[in-house]
């Protein structure tokens, strides 16, 4: 049993792995490599790179380079992650207290079978509804879903992203929520608040950064209305869109569509924000990804004390967290101009912004404390680490 003074030793296994690029990658690492008590590894995989299985892993994803890649990730995915067998530990020395793996991507199969091989936790992330993400068949999707759902029930320990998540996965002996953990500030004063007003003679500026594929279309609607705004500027960071050329030309010539900064730059440009956007999709297809997933944004944007504009559906996490905490603006309609309409009342009230605010910091070192959050991973896995579960393998 591990005690509070007692390192955590974590096998990881994992398609998702710590690094500071991807979202679930940078809150892997943030809860990984941020920690004096947890020790993590990955083990080897046994399979020699001729043996038939990798040749077959290997084939699919010249598949993918040859322009295949449906059917590369539906033979892939069909393994359930055969290709990896990992090494087992057995002296007490060098074993691991506990498996831990993300629900995505196919490594969790093997972290599964991992875990009853060797009598160990299994503790299981579950930070998207996987199962819709990739473009799957129908059976395959079927399959998929199934084996997520009974994954979720083998796990000793489960971490859902949001609310929603642990709804939708259902009842569970040991189901938790584990917002996503923001970066941990150097400072501990608080930013100071302020207020903006149309007679300054600035601009009140609002920025978004992150996805511009799935948040594409919504992202460029309202860019459009608000490109010659006389004091509202939206400013967008992200990878490249897959807009018109002549359309990246001209936004990115007025400083309105930016490519990505290093941190420091990047820091200094969202601290001179006067309010930031987080959309949610709309269409009914991404229903339940909306209901599960949560912004990682959020919790990031939180700790700079600036209003947070959550634009998406009713049933978003987003906007249910932020209509049930009070801590920020939403607009649940998928019109733009509803956004800009939104936008023009918070940039002309002092008071709104102030309030809003607020009700980031607050979120910031309530919901979103990073110190809090690493403390209750630690403590979960902590708990698991003195029994297993039995798994019948369904």
């Amino acid at each position: 049993m591990n005690t509070v003074s007692q390192h955590i030793r974590i096998a990881l296994i994992s398609s998702v792995k710590p690094s500071n690029t991807s979202a679930g990658q940078l809150i892997l690492n943030r809860h990984l490599t941020g920690s004096s008590r947890i020790r993590f590894y990955e083990p080897p995989n046994l399979r020699s790179s001729l043996h038939p299985l990798s040749l077959f892993r290997r084939s699919t994803s010249i598949l993918k380079r040859l322009g295949l890649a449906d059917l590369s990730e539906n033979l892939l995915l069909g393994l359930s992650g055969a290709w990896y067998l990992p090494e087992i530990k057995t002296d007490s020395a060098s074993a691991p207290d506990l498996i831990l793996t993300i629900a995505h991507g196919d490594l969790w199969h093997v972290a599964r079978r991992y875990s009853v091989n060797i009598n160990k936790p299994l503790v299981t992330i579950f930070h998207d509804w996987w199962p819709l993400l990739p473009n799957l068949s129908s059976f395959q999707r079927y399959r998929i879903t199934l084996q997520f759902r009974r994954l979720y029930q083998a796990s000793n320990l489960a971490l859902c992203v949001s609310p929603g998540m642990l709804s939708e996965l259902g009842p569970h002996s040991n189901a938790h929520v584990l917002y996503p953990i923001p970066s941990f500030r150097t400072s501990s004063r608080p930013p100071a608040l302020s207020s903006f007003s149309p007679s300054d003679g600035n601009y009140f500026k609002v920025i978004y950064f992150g996805n511009l594929d799935d948040y594409g279309g919504m992202i460029l609607s309202l860019l459009s209305l608000l490109e010659n705004h006389p004091y509202i500027r939206f400013e967008v960071r992200g990878p490249l869109p897959q807009w018109p050329s002549a359309t990246i030309t001209r936004l990115s010539e007025k400083g309105l569509l930016l490519p990505f900064a290093p941190t420091d730059s990047f820091h200094q440009w969202i601290s001179q924000t006067n309010a930031f956007l987080v959309p949610q999709v709309f269409h009914p297809s991404d229903e339940l990804l909306m209901r599960t997933n949560f912004p990682s944004k959020i919790p990031e944007m939180s700790q700079y004390g600036k209003p947070i504009v959550v634009w998406g559906p009713k049933y978003a996490s987003g906007v249910l967290w932020a209509q049930s905490a009070e801590s920020g603006l939403c607009v649940c309609d998928p019109n733009p101009s509803s956004v800009v309409a939104a936008l023009e009342n918070l940039a002309t009230s002092s008071s709104l912004q102030v309030t809003l605010g607020t009700a980031a910091l607050i979120a910031s070192n309530r919901d979103f404390n990073p110190l809090r959050i690493q403390s209750r991973f630690e403590g979960l896995l902590a708990a698991v680490c003195g029994h297993s579960k039995s798994d019948s393998m369904a």
